[in-house]
């Protein structure tokens, strides 16, 4: 009975500091996920930026006239109901004739809410593209689309997971 008790004891104690072990690998490797999304996140906001910055350039638009959105933002400033509207318009203009690989298309609407810009660049050649919209009461009409030689810009880099861990470890 000694020799059972001794056995369930061990057993008890080496099965408390593996689940003890894991739990804690587990939620190392948890923290360790949410910063490579991060990470990716940011790499994937730096290349866009590259990119919007030469198509800002090319195009000589002046910046500061204008508050970037995401096409993926629900409201861009608008209200909710015109902002769909506007992007129905984008949606029905640029990203139907987008080609696969091209880099996310960005809104660049003037501070007087007067104007919107959608700008991408394509990856293959590097062409920027220019869609400008003016707003007319409550409707958004496309005014000028034009395509200019840009820089041409590589995919996104990532560094693998495993890197990414073994950089962060390493700290």
């Amino acid at each position: 009975m000694k020799k059972v008790m001794v056995t369930l004891a061990v057993t008890m104690c080496a099965a408390s500091l593996f689940y003890g072990y894991t739990n804690i690998y587990a939620k190392d490797s948890l923290k360790i996920e949410q910063e490579y999304e991060i990470y990716a996140k940011n790499e994937v906001q730096k290349k866009l930026s590259e990119t919007y910055d030469d198509a800002i350039k090319t195009f000589k638009i002046n910046q500061s006239d204008y508050t970037y959105y995401s096409l993926h933002e629900t409201d861009y400033g608008l209200g909710k109901d015109e902002s769909t509207t506007l992007f129905m318009i984008i949606f029905n203009d640029v990203l139907k004739k987008q080609k696969q690989g091209d880099f996310e298309p960005g809104l660049f609407l003037k501070k007087d809410l007067s104007e919107a810009i959608v700008l991408y660049k394509s990856l293959d050649s590097g062409t920027n593209h220019l869609y400008v919209y003016k707003r007319d009461k409550d409707q958004w009409i496309l005014v000028k689309e034009d395509n200019q030689k840009g820089k041409k810009a590589e995919k996104v880099q990532y560094k693998s997971l495993k890197e990414f861990e073994a950089d962060t470890t390493s700290k």
